[in-house]
């Protein structure tokens, strides 16, 4: 798994997201965002590509405080040593992003004078 801090010092991780395990996977670049507290939130452009079955539509705190009801889908990414089940959260924004439902389990390291990410 590929990750590194890009030029505008934003902690990007390289996955591979598919809908279930037999799947074609999808290369794909991630934000890691340790203000979300899900697994993956994806913009609708891409939920509507990867085709991922609906579990549920949830309520979301936003940013600047606000509520909005999200849908949810069910999704696997190849993470660390295997895949993953995740749960993935469709929203309007362009961002593919990565929370600390799927970081939990890390060392997560970002130096952002090199440019280095590492997750073990």
């Amino acid at each position: 798994m590929r990750a590194w801090v890009d030029e505008e010092n934003r902690a990007l991780v390289e996955l591979s997201l598919a809908r279930h395990a037999k799947s074609t996977r999808n290369a794909v670049n991630a934000r890691i965002d340790t203000a979300c507290d899900g697994h993956l939130v994806l913009p609708r452009s891409q939920t509507e590509e990867l085709g991922p079955d609906v579990i549920a539509d949830t309520e979301a705190i936003q940013a600047d405080g606000s509520k909005t009801q999200l849908r949810c889908y069910y999704g696997v990414v190849e993470w660390l040593s295997g895949i993953v089940p995740v749960q993935v959260i469709e929203n309007e924004g362009q961002l593919l992003l990565i929370g600390t439902g799927l970081l939990a389990q890390v060392e997560l390291r970002i130096i952002c004078r090199t440019r280095v990410c590492t997750l073990t």
